[in-house]
């Protein structure tokens, strides 16, 4: 496994870090559908996931 190309965009999370208060207060009634969205930030968070390495499959006989 090797790290994403682009993995430093994983530190683009910490701002979802950052609106979980206001998800919250969207789950106590406090806040509007907006502040749900905010969830998506952490999304960001799935470069920092290693992928697999692809093995080139042999052809022939």
């Amino acid at each position: 496994m090797k790290m994403q190309k682009h993995w430093y965009l994983g530190f683009i999370g910490f701002v979802g870090l950052y609106k979980i208060p206001l998800v919250i207060s969207f789950f106590f009634s406090e806040g509007t559908l907006w502040d749900l969205a905010s969830i998506l930030w952490l999304l960001w968070f799935l470069y920092f996931f290693p992928e697999d390495e692809v093995e080139p499959k042999i052809q022939g006989g």
